[in-house]
């Protein structure tokens, strides 16, 4: 019944215009990646339910919040499927609730670790990398970081990249990118996040598709402390 009611949900709603969308971008862009969007499982619960009720069962109820974690993921790692086959090249999960700040060290090994996992091993399954944005800042939760089986982890502008590489070398690190540098920015090059970076990104993000092997790459902005980046596909 419930990979019934998963099947009937992936052929209805937005996902199939999710999937039409990656479909053409990948026909008429095939040189540049197409990287699916995919909220994480516990930011996805949170968002089906009442949140701080969810919250508090992650800690009361623990045999039913693994219930749910579980329908929810196996349901992500459907979608990201759907997004794979329509030509999705990479799948980036962002799980906003799955923090240190909301759910504290212990919480976010039991269950952000775990079920993240469970969800990058599935899309994995289907051939393509996979990164995970972890929100906010990590102090509280680094030392779970390189548990996760993610292609490359990708952080806030608050996370200093250098020295999360400097304390986990074998992290492939991404990110560090400023929102409001990309909407402040003056366009021209006089922000790290203007057009001439922009086309630098683009450049060498596409470069590491095409070559289809591990390369180092900087971001823009990597002055504010972004560190080569380094993807397999």
């Amino acid at each position: 019944m419930v990979y019934r009611d998963i099947h009937r949900m992936l052929g209805s709603g937005r996902i199939g215009t999710l999937a039409g969308a990656a479909e053409r971008l990948a026909k008429t862009h095939p040189d540049v990646p197409v990287i699916g969007s995919v909220t994480g499982p516990i930011s996805t619960a949170a968002s089906i339910v009442d949140p701080m009720q969810f919250l508090k069962e992650l800690r009361k109820e623990r045999e039913g919040a693994n219930r749910v974690l579980d329908y929810v993921s196996d349901f992500l790692v459907a979608f990201a499927g759907v997004l794979v086959e329509s030509g999705a090249t990479a799948i980036c999960i962002g799980d906003p609730t799955a923090t240190g700040e909301i759910l504290g060290p212990k919480m976010f090994s039991d269950y952000a670790v775990t079920y993240l996992n469970k969800v990058i091993d599935g899309i994995h399954a289907t051939g393509v990398p996979v990164l995970v944005h972890i929100c906010g800042e990590m102090k509280a939760v680094k030392p779970s970081i390189p548990l996760l089986r993610a292609d490359a982890i990708s952080t806030d502008a608050f996370v200093n990249l250098r020295l999360l590489k400097e304390e986990y070398p074998q992290l492939t690190t991404m990110g560090n990118v400023s929102t409001f540098l990309l909407e402040l920015g003056d366009g021209q090059g006089g922000s790290p996040y203007g057009r001439a970076g922009a086309r630098r990104h683009r450049y060498h993000f596409t470069r590491l598709r095409s070559e289809h092997r591990v390369t180092d790459f900087k971001y823009p902005g990597h002055d504010l402390g972004c560190e080569g980046a380094r993807l397999r596909w």
